[in-house]
C-alpha cells in the first residue's frame, strides 16, 4: 500500500518542516479508518522523515497494527522509483505501507505496476493506491483499489 501525506502547510521555513494542516489531519484520520477496517495484517510501516508523512504514518499508527515501524530516506519526495523499490524488496515484508510525497508516490506506483520509470497518475493527499504482487518485481504488480477518502 502506497499513502501520500495529507494536506500540508503551503508555507514553513522549509519545505521539510511543513506540518499537517487541519484538514489534512482530518483527510489522513479517514485514511487510518478505512485501513483499520481492513483487518489487514500490516508487516511494516515505513515513511518519509520529513514532518507531514511523519504526522501521517502516526495518525495512521493509531488505528492500525504494524509489526514493525521504520524511517525511511528513500522515501522523500526528491528520491527515485528505484531506490523505493529496492528498500521494498530489501524489507522481505508481505504487506507493507508506505507514507510518502508526490511525485514519488506516484512514480512508484507508476513502476511497480508497469516497470517503467516515469511520473505517473498523480495523487491527492492522503489518497491511498492497494497493490498486490505474487513476484514482487517492477511490473509485476496489479492495482487492487486507489482511494481518496476526504
Amino acid at each position: 500500500m502506497i499513502v501520500r501525506h495529507g494536506e500540508a502547510e503551503a508555507y514553513a521555513s522549509s519545505d521539510d518542516s511543513r506540518a499537517l494542516t487541519d484538514v489534512g489531519r482530518v483527510q489522513v484520520e479517514l485514511v487510518a479508518q478505512f485501513l483499520g477496517k481492513l483487518n489487514t495484517k500490516i508487516d511494516l510501516v515505513a515513511y518519509s522523515p520529513l514532518v507531514r508523512t511523519t504526522q501521517t504514518a502516526k495518525i495512521i499508527l493509531d488505528s492500525i497494527d504494524a509489526e514493525r515501524i521504520e524511517v525511511w530516506p528513500e522515501l522523500i519526495h526528491s528520491s527515485t522509483a528505484e531506490m523505493a523499490e529496492a528498500k521494498l524488496v530489501q524489507a522481505g515484508c508481505d504487506n507493507i505501507l508506505l507514507v510518502s510525497h508526490m511525485p514519488l508516490v506516484a512514480m512508484l506506483e507508476a513502476y511497480l505496476l508497469d516497470g517503467e520509470s516515469h511520473f505517473g497518475q498523480p495523487f491527492h493527499t492522503a489518497e491511498l493506491s492497494i497493490l498486490k504482487s505474487e513476484d514482487a518485481y517492477p511490473g509485476g504488480w496489479q492495482l487492487v483499489q486507489r482511494q481518496v477518502l476526504s
